[in-house]
């Protein structure tokens, strides 16, 4: 499920469903799609600044997004609290706590925090971006992985 609009219809980024273009609310759940994907080349922008580019990931309480930082215009990772569950305020602390927890690591294998913020009633984290493969994409492309690969793999 990706977060923008695909070819001839809008995926909504919240039930799935394909909306013709143009469609204002989603015709499975009733998303607001005009707020959702704004006037940012059909992709959402989270506080002026964060354009979701494409969901790469989602949790029980989170979806990840690659994004687009326009105001210091480099590749970002954003992690959203969907709507339903961002007026959850236990939802929120947890998403609080990771972020005090994310700023204080600095490891080579951990995306670094740049920035927690809220929009439109939406909490997210924004996060260095990282470009990363699959294990699944590594043995597809390689085949089985030597003993040196799975140990670096971890």
């Amino acid at each position: 499920m990706r977060a923008r609009p695909r070819g001839d219809y809008a995926v909504c980024p919240e039930c799935g469903e394909k909306n013709p273009p143009g469609a204002s609310f989603c015709g499975g759940c009733r998303l607001d799609l005009e707020k959702w994907f704004g006037a940012s080349g059909g992709k959402r922008v989270l506080a002026g600044r964060y354009r979701l580019e494409e969901e790469i990931g989602r949790g029980g309480m989170r979806v990840v997004y690659r994004g687009f930082d326009e105001k210091l215009e480099m590749a970002v990772a954003i992690k959203l609290v969907p709507p339903e569950l961002a007026k959850n305020r236990t939802t929120v602390a947890a998403l609080k706590r990771e972020a005090h927890t994310g700023i204080a690591l600095a490891h080579p294998n951990i995306a670094r925090l740049q920035t927690i913020d809220e929009a439109d009633g939406e909490a997210f984290l924004v996060m260095e971006f990282v470009e990363w493969r699959t294990l699944e994409s590594m043995v597809e492309e390689q085949g089985k992985l030597g003993e040196g690969d799975a140990v670096r793999v971890g």
